[in-house]
């Protein structure tokens, strides 16, 4: 259904508004469960919301306390949900799997270990040293992926330790691949060719692995001393879109494959969208999304600009329908058309109050949001169907 555009006349419906620990977590939703990441005290903790009410379900925690001034505390990535399971990756690297109807510690790894990182690492967030220990800069970030009975994640260990896939039944490591040093990107599925591949948006640059042994099947190198956050847009089958903030811009890769073996190819550099650590969105051969804070709009054939307007801030973005939808930083939410021509803000309003980093979650006519310090869920007005009188 499609979203009412007038939020002044037909605002959205607060069911629920409350604090909430901190993290950097969206939601992710399976009926009417809500499930995040958030830091309590000591402890990082998996919770389970009820969507329309916002009662605790269930709370797990497990000890874990990753701080910094700069970026805050608390769990970064957004749990998966898959088989009545719940996966979720703490910011100092513990992986955990859930039931989803209770909370129950199915097993845990750790991604510390099992990359073999330097527990001893020293703390660096200048950007000089950039330890492979993500723990040891601003917290492992990788949102897990779930695809063909494997939950996969990015660790950044050497030595054919940087992607790990662990079995989703029992925890048990499948296979390790690639010694790319991490980036705060997720793992992504691709197909190619029939094949299908993982994508993930290392420090060093993009790489594709085999889902069935994590063999790398191609890379496209793109190191920087900046992270490197927003999750690789896929174009067509053969061409992919990778960006960076702090000034770097995006890349247009166009992927080739003859008998077997894989080239990469940058076809355009754009610096007129950076991608700080927000996601993009590609929408009728348009790539829309906030450019180091301000919203943008690029043509896909050779990045050229159609037009930049609205200071949102380092926020979220998601589409729906010929929708867009921005969480800003400053905790409004926003509509703007998904208009490749000019800049048309359609309605918003105020969803939370403080600096929010966090992805919103659309299921339906429920939106979930939150920040590190407070979530909430509004009920969305749909648009009234026109009425057709019969002839």
């Amino acid at each position: 259904s499609e979203l009412a555009t007038d939020w002044v006349n037909n605002p959205p419906k607060q069911l629920w508004r409350q604090p909430i620990g901190a993290a950097w977590s969206g939601f992710s939703i399976s009926g009417h469960r809500a499930i995040t990441q958030e830091q309590r005290e000591e402890n990082e903790s998996v919770s389970c919301y009820h969507i329309e009410t916002g009662e605790a379900l269930w709370i797990t925690e497990h000890p874990g306390h990753y701080n910094t001034s700069i970026a805050g505390e608390g769990p970064r990535a957004t749990p998966a949900i898959y088989n009545n399971k719940v996966f979720a990756l703490g910011a100092e690297g513990t992986l955990s799997c859930l039931e989803l109807a209770d909370g129950k510690i199915i097993w845990q790894r750790n991604l510390v270990s099992d990359a073999e990182l330097d527990s001893n690492e020293p703390k660096d967030q200048t950007g000089a040293s950039k330890p492979r220990n993500k723990s040891k800069e601003w917290g492992f970030s990788s949102s897990p992926l779930v695809f063909d009975n494997k939950v996969i994640v990015s660790a950044g260990g050497e030595n054919g330790k940087s992607l790990i896939a662990y079995d989703i039944n029992n925890g048990n490591p499948i296979w390790k691949a690639g010694s790319s040093p991490a980036g705060y990107s997720s793992a992504i599925t691709f197909v190619n060719n029939n094949e299908q591949q993982i994508l993930i948006f290392n420090h060093d640059g993009l790489s594709a692995h085999s889902h069935e042994d994590g063999k790398v099947l191609w890379t496209f190198p793109w190191a920087t001393s900046t992270p490197h956050v927003a999750v690789p847009l896929i174009i067509s089958e053969n061409k992919l879109l990778v960006s960076l903030g702090y000034g770097n811009g995006s890349k247009l890769i166009e992927l080739s494959n003859q008998n077997g073996t894989y080239t990469t190819k940058a076809l355009w550099h754009s610096r007129r969208m950076k991608a700080k650590f927000t996601n993009l969105i590609f929408h009728n051969n348009h790539i829309f999304g906030l450019d180091d804070g301000i919203f943008s709009c690029i043509e896909i054939e050779k990045g050229r600009p159609k037009w930049k307007d609205g200071r949102y801030g380092h926020g979220q973005i998601l589409l729906r329908n010929n929708h867009i939808l921005i969480m800003a930083e400053n905790g409004e939410l926003i509509m703007l058309e998904a208009n490749p021509e000019k800049h048309t803000e359609l309605t918003r309003f105020s969803a939370l109050d403080g600096k929010t980093w966090n992805p919103p979650s659309l299921a339906g006519e429920y939106l979930l949001v939150r920040n590190h310090r407070e979530a909430a869920c509004y009920k969305l007005p749909l648009k009234s169907p026109k009425i057709v009188i019969g002839q």
